[in-house]
């Protein structure tokens, strides 16, 4: 309410209240002049002219504050009705905004969960990212569950070759062939500085459109083609929950195959390749490709 429509209530509520007040004069010079014409005959009819006009008197403010009282109420009440029709017009406004405040706040939650949601898939794509860029290493865990798994595998020479140093290239190199030590496997006779064999002459690559990441390690049997065509058989036995391979011969081809399996049961990926320029017929080696 503004403070001139308050002002103006105030006033026709004291309007209102001083007609209720002269109705009630009225009233009672009406019902003095009634009180005396019946109670006191003699003293009305001696003075009735002057009783005549305290009445018409009398009666005339009863008229007039009736009248004012109607007016001071009538108007009190259009202001207070116009008072109401503003706080139910603002009532049904702010409902209104309360609504669109409550739309908006569950949309903003959508988008901040959704926002969250895509942060988290960030957060696990740079994980992954920053998993892959760690540069590779052989844990002793792995080592120990290798040497289970190669137990009875015929321990033949195993040559580990690398192409081109990369970050972490030489190091991995050296840590499988410590693993294979440490599982009895022997070294190769030509084998170079940290037990590997490098030849960086020999420049490799992925064909263009090619996306596939890399495996740690290549198997590389001789192949013209540059498909391996693994064929053989062997045993294998089921112990402590892992696939151990039996494999008595010096066939290199036969014991790489068991070898292929072993890595796949301690985390080392692994892939096999025919090459024509790596080895010679019949001979088999560990590549290691720069990550």
């Amino acid at each position: 309410m503004t403070a001139l429509d308050s002002s103006s209530l105030e006033f026709w509520e004291l309007v209102g209240l001083w007609g209720f007040i002269f109705v009630w004069v009225g009233v009672a010079g009406e019902g003095a002049e009634i009180f005396t014409k019946l109670l006191l005959p003699k003293v009305y009819r001696a003075r009735h002219r002057c009783f005549d006009v305290i009445g018409a008197f009398f009666w005339i403010v009863l008229v007039v504050a009736l009248a004012v009282e109607f007016i001071g109420n009538v108007k009190a009440m259009q202001i207070t009705d116009r008072e109401n029709a503003r706080l139910n017009s603002e009532a049904g406004q702010a409902r209104k905004d309360a609504g669109e405040a409550i739309e908006q706040a569950a949309l903003a939650s959508l988008r901040t969960a959704s926002v969250e949601a895509t942060n988290l898939v960030l957060r696990a794509k740079v994980v992954e990212l920053e998993l892959k860029l760690q540069p590779r290493r052989i844990t002793m865990e792995q080592v120990r569950k290798f040497m289970f798994l190669t137990e009875k595998v015929e321990k033949v020479p195993i040559k580990i070759l690398i192409t081109a140093e990369g970050r972490d290239t030489e190091t991995f190199a050296h840590d499988l062939r410590e693993m294979f030590t440490y599982a009895g496997f022997r070294t190769n006779s030509d084998v170079g500085v940290f037990g590997v064999n490098r030849r960086p002459e020999v420049v490799s690559g992925m064909k263009f459109g090619i996306t596939n990441e890399l495996p740690d390690v290549f198997f590389v049997m001789y192949d013209t083609g540059g498909v391996s065509r693994i064929k053989g058989s062997w045993r294998l036995e089921r112990t402590n929950g892992l696939v151990r391979p039996i494999i008595s011969e010096t066939n290199e081809l036969a014991v790489f195959i068991g070898l292929s399996q072993c890595f796949d049961q301690i985390g080392v990926r692994s892939e096999w390749h025919g090459d024509d320029k790596m080895v010679t017929p019949g001979e088999c080696l560990i590549w290691v490709p720069v990550k």
